[in-house]
């Protein structure tokens, strides 16, 4: 009796050369999903941090997805909300890009808290309105029949912020949680398909 047993190298080399070629969409795949989790957690940190954030600002993050021939995904705030998310996280003081900043102090603001579109064109065509100095105080005034002057928007040179949102430690947090789960996925998904 006869016992013939050969070795099966050529198609485990087969297959481990198949998932090495595999390999490149492994990573791409797994940082692609990662970074959808960061944009997702800082889509919600958004909400949280900031007072009833406009639809503008809620969609603030993007996301680049990664390649096999560059596994590197990228998580973004779009360069035009950029401009003033940048306060947010680090602080600071903003300058305006024209003469001045408008501050409602006793305006009427929209359901997110700021000025409408046309406010102050509108307040100004009111004959009781004017802009100008009151006491040292630029603005835009409302003069009441008791002769008494109501500030409706104030004119600021500069507007200065605290830190209240940390995106890059939303982002650390969430990849190092999510990446390691992505990871295990994608891998078993394509030990699956190769062996």
């Amino acid at each position: 009796m006869f016992i013939s047993i050969s070795s099966n190298a050529a198609l485990a080399l087969h297959q481990m050369k198949a998932l090495q070629r595999q390999m490149a969409f492994i990573e791409a795949s797994t940082a692609t999903k990662t970074a959808g989790d960061c944009k997702r957690a800082l889509e919600r940190s958004i909400d949280h941090k900031f007072d009833r954030p406009v639809k503008y600002t809620q969609n603030a993050i993007a996301v680049r997805p990664a390649l096999k021939s560059r596994p590197v995904a990228r998580v973004f705030v779009k360069d035009r909300q950029a401009g003033y998310l940048i306060y947010q996280a680090r602080g600071g003081i903003r300058t305006p890009k024209g003469k001045s900043l408008v501050v409602p102090v006793n305006a009427r603001c929209n359901r997110y808290g700021n000025l409408s579109r046309n406010y102050l064109k509108n307040q100004l065509a009111k004959p009781n309105v004017f802009s100008g100095k009151v006491n040292s105080v630029a603005g835009v005034y409302q003069r009441m029949k008791s002769g008494h002057m109501k500030l409706l928007v104030a004119f600021e040179p500069q507007a200065r912020y605290r830190k209240r949102w940390n995106p890059d430690s939303i982002v650390r947090r969430t990849a190092s949680r999510s990446m390691p789960i992505h990871y295990r996925m994608q891998l078993r998904a394509a030990f699956r398909q190769i062996f």
